[in-house]
């Protein structure tokens, strides 16, 4: 007995030194306060709980800073033969830090998924695909891979760390010498080339993703000219043709098909995509190389998108008075709407790009100002109306009599924008706890499904409200999201319930989207158990399998008082609604035995930062 007592006191002095050096690390890190850590270590002592978890549930840290925070307390343990130094940036599924590889005195980036994403489907496999892919690049102009893993259940990916500015920067630095914009422009295209023999095309290229960093020795660039390292391969894919979305698509959950202001029309309009469409965005980046300026003008992402699927032309006018004529032919022949019209590879490119370096005096000429230039030869340049999907027709059709009538939105069901980039990603479920969710006098759990995924089971109802944007990413974000996927197992049907009028989800109004097994349903209900007032159906398609879990993922968007809705990617409908996704509640409802829920998150989304030049 006296030996099993001193095992007990042994373990909670561990809990107790573990707890103790996780917040140690938080307060480092500023992720808290001093006063906050003491609070934090009291609640975790008095409930015998790990503090992490504390913090999560009394709402002082995120899930994300948790594991930031443990990553540091052993910065050795997350790829070894590498010690954490800092964190340089997150996004929506993982962190990237800064580490240092002691064996060869260098100091890299590190790329981790967290793992509370390694939770949702297909993550771990499109992280691997992403390693793929970039451990096959091997070109100066392409930011190195050197290593990736997995090590305790984290999985990572070692990069060269690149020392300098984005190109994004540099343009708001001011003017830059029409000499260094084409050959950052060259060593693009050379990178971008070198992906396409690979049959990766990089799918994001704007100025924000092209590193300028020092010239090593052996570079043959002229002086003054930055090297250029193509960054965030995040959103490649593989170009194979015979495969399936699913298998090649590299674009990890709740990102993107690119950045709108600078990628190509295809990419909003979902047609084949192949290396011509970095094409259409490095010239749109040199756009805003020479004017400091965005190709299009900024505003709504309807209205940017309508202007590139009808073929409206970029603002040349915004375009430096002294550009030698040449360069507007290379800019609108790169930046052609229809890709059959536009640079079809790489080495016509770069050899249009050579000619206009061959230029006289171009070492002295420095773009100044900006006046209405010559139009590219109309032979060479013209702007039909293309064709595109049924679904965004309409929505181009309703933002093009909203500029007519000055009415943006009209009974017409609209769609959401095709392609934004999601800025940050909170989960709403943990798969470890019940924490913050409310039950409603039901049964529910946390449990693994057949593919040992951990989801939220359950019969009844059981709610949570929801998490606001961070004040930084709300001053950029243009609209809130949430995501749930939904497995009905034994239910007659399951639904999200959202957009209350009020903070009662027993008694408010709300909208709903209803899942039944063969159809999906969006529509309104006065109360909790009125009748629904069906605005929208759609068939889902999913079939049923019996091997594994039937999935049907649903997303709402908030565009100010516009929501819009959509299962398994398809637009089921949209609605106007004063009620804020930031502030409200979400309430899950499994009818008729157990369904399953899990990816249940909520998120920023992000154009562009048109205010921005070069953006």
């Amino acid at each position: 007995m006296p030996m099993r007592m001193h095992s007990v006191s042994d373990n909670r002095t561990n809990h107790r030194d573990a707890n103790e050096r996780l917040i140690r690390v938080a307060v480092e890190r500023q992720m808290i306060t001093s006063e906050q850590a003491t609070e934090l270590l009291d609640l975790a002592e008095r409930k015998s709980a790990p503090v992490g978890q504390v913090a999560i549930e009394a709402s002082m840290m995120s899930p994300p800073q948790i594991e930031i925070a443990e990553a540091f307390v052993d910065p050795d343990d997350l790829a070894p033969g590498f010690r954490l130094v800092d964190v340089l940036g997150q996004g929506a599924l993982g962190v990237v830090y800064r580490a240092h590889q002691g064996r060869l005195q260098r100091d890299v980036a590190i790329k981790a998924i967290m793992q509370t994403r390694l939770q949702q489907s297909n993550v771990l496999q499109r992280f691997q695909k992403e390693s793929a892919a970039i451990g096959r690049l091997q070109h100066p102009n392409i930011v190195s891979a050197f290593d990736s893993g997995t090590h305790q259940g984290r999985v990572f990916l070692v990069m060269e760390l690149v020392r300098g500015i984005d190109l994004r920067m540099r343009i708001k630095q001011g003017p830059i010498p029409l000499s260094h914009a084409l050959s950052i422009v060259r060593q693009t295209a050379s990178g971008l080339a070198h992906a396409a023999s690979h049959e990766i095309i990089h799918r994001d290229i704007k100025p924000a993703n092209l590193m300028l960093t020092e010239v090593s020795t052996g570079f043959d660039l002229p002086v003054g000219v930055p090297l250029v390292k193509i960054a965030d391969f995040g959103l490649a894919r593989l170009n194979d043709i015979g495969s399936s979305e699913d298998a090649d698509q590299l674009t990890m959950t709740g990102t993107t098909l690119g950045t709108p202001m600078y990628c190509a029309p295809e990419q909003l309009t979902g047609d084949p995509v192949d290396h011509r469409a970095d094409i259409y965005a490095l010239g749109a980046t040199l756009f805003s190389v020479l004017s400091g300026e965005t190709p299009f003008e900024g505003g709504t992402t309807h209205k940017l998108i309508a202007a590139k699927i009808i073929g409206q032309p970029p603002r040349y006018d915004r375009l430096p008075e002294n550009l030698p004529s040449g360069m507007h032919q290379l800019i609108a022949d790169m930046m052609h709407h229809d890709p059959n019209q536009r640079i079809g590879d790489y080495t016509d490119l770069i050899r249009r790009i050579d000619e206009q370096m061959a230029g006289p005096d171009l070492e002295d000429t420095l773009l100044i100002g900006s006046s209405r230039p010559p139009k590219p030869k109309p032979s060479r340049r013209v702007w039909p109306i293309i064709a595109v999907t049924g679904g965004l027709v309409a929505a181009v059709i309703a933002v093009t009599m909203a500029v007519i009538t000055g009415n943006p939105f009209r009974e017409t069901p609209l769609t959401p924008p095709a392609s934004l980039e999601t800025v940050w990603s909170e989960p709403l479920f943990d798969g470890q706890s019940l924490a913050s969710w409310t039950n409603h006098q039901s049964v529910w759990k946390v449990t693994e499904d057949t593919e040992g995924s951990r989801v939220l089971a359950g019969k009844g109802k059981i709610s949570r409200r929801l998490v606001p944007l961070p004040p930084d990413v709300a001053a950029t974000a243009i609209a809130l999201g949430l995501r749930v996927r939904v497995n009905l197992l034994t239910a007659k049907a399951a639904e999200v319930q959202f957009a209350f009028d009020g903070d009662d989800v027993t008694t408010e109004p709300r909208w709903v989207v209803r899942l039944d097994p063969d159809r999906a349903m969006l529509g309104h209900r006065s109360a909790v158990d009125d009748k629904l007032d069906v605005s929208g159906s759609l068939p889902i398609e999913t079939g049923i399998s019996p091997d594994g879990p039937n999935w049907i993922e649903v997303q709402l968007q908030q565009y100010s008082d516009r929501w819009y809705v959509l299962v398994e990617g398809k637009p089921l409908g949209s609605f106007l609604s004063n009620a804020s996704l930031a502030t409200n509640q979400i309430q899950l409802v499994a009818i008729d035995g157990e369904a399953h829920f899990s990816d249940i998150s909520t998120f920023g989304l992000e154009v562009d930062r048109t205010s921005e030049p070069g953006r």
